[in-house]
């Protein structure tokens, strides 16, 4: 009796689903990581601004240089190697390999330049002008010819040219192969109305890895950054009084690629291949990091409207201030 009272409590049971247990609700999928920034290079706003920019920029595309403004462009010129040199009162110095102009970015004119050579490079403010070949530098005001300068002996490249605010001053740097001896740097200084000049070390050229032009800090004040013993040490030469031949106890980061702003008071450059950091050229300044990339930043340049374009990923890029970045597909320059 008692195994069929069992049997039929059993039945009951499992007819009302008492041994069935609950269903228990499945815990939550676990959230997916966020997503990895697929930006390539980042970078962020500056507050360096050029005192007269121009609206404009230069852009170079298979050997033709053309002038864009407001996303209107004007074609300029077409040759084996256009370039902009620099602004100033007669203009915007440019080249197409051949000839050098002066551009009106006003009315959009065009005027050769029939009795100055073509440069390998150049510093242009005022109206004042230094034109650099590899072994040769020469000065030039409007009305006059083109006067020769002196150089250094054994010399192998200039690596930058740089005019004092008020244009009394020019200067260039650069790199010699001293005999039996290693790779050196100096700078000179000239003064382009007494045409004299001042040398920078005074004595022996001294062995370098870097010699990097960074602007200037007073009309005749001149900054200046050299790589020797593994650190980068920066100088102060007030021309025409002092020589710099010691550091003046400013330390930069390791340097690369280092260009002046067009009014020469900042200063962009790598301090390292994937970064891009601006900096005022004053003493014990600190430099802002605004550019970080995956990969090498190549060849930081300010441009004559103060935005600062590099060469990465085979694109140039252009930053605005303000932090817009746009990739240049199909351009071989800006200036």
């Amino acid at each position: 009796m008692r195994f069929r009272i069992f049997g039929l409590l059993l039945l009951i049971i499992l007819a009302v689903g008492g041994c069935t247990p609950a269903a228990r609700p499945t815990d939550p999928a676990p959230a997916p990581p966020p997503p990895q920034s697929e930006e390539p290079v980042r970078c962020e706003p500056y507050d360096y601004i050029l005192p007269n920019p121009l609206p404009g920029r230069f852009v170079v595309k298979g050997g033709e240089l053309s002038y864009a403004v407001d996303g209107a462009e004007t074609r300029l010129l077409n040759g084996p190697a256009p370039k902009v040199f620099g602004n100033g009162v007669n203009g915007v110095l440019l080249t197409d390999g051949a000839q050098l102009f002066w551009f009106d970015p006003v009315s959009k004119e065009l005027a050769p330049i029939a009795d100055l050579p073509v440069p390998v490079q150049a510093a242009y403010r005022g109206d004042a002008l230094l034109l650099g070949s590899k072994e040769e530098l020469s000065h030039w005001r409007p009305g006059s010819a083109p006067k020769a300068l002196p150089v250094p002996e054994h010399l192998v490249a200039i690596y930058g040219l740089s005019i004092s605010p008020d244009g009394r001053y020019g200067v260039a740097a650069f790199s010699l192969e001293i005999p039996q001896g290693p790779r050196a740097g100096v700078i000179w200084a000239y003064d382009l109305v007494e045409v004299t000049v001042l040398k920078w070390p005074t004595e022996t050229p001294k062995a370098m890895y870097g010699l990097w032009l960074l602007g200037w800090s007073g009309d005749h004040t001149l900054r200046f950054m050299t790589g020797v013993r593994g650190y980068n040490a920066g100088h102060t030469w007030s021309l025409p009084d002092d020589d710099p031949s010691e550091p003046d106890g400013t330390e930069y980061q390791m340097m690369e690629d280092a260009a002046i702003s067009p009014d020469g008071t900042w200063f962009a450059y790598r301090p390292i291949p994937e970064r891009i950091a601006v900096q005022p050229v004053q003493p014990d300044s600190e430099p802002q990091v605004i550019c970080r990339a995956k990969g090498t930043l190549g060849e930081p340049r300010v441009l004559l409207n103060g935005h600062i374009a590099f060469w990465y990923d085979q694109a140039w890029w252009e930053l605005q201030p303000d932090g817009a970045l746009t990739r240049m597909e199909g351009v071989d320059g800006l200036y």
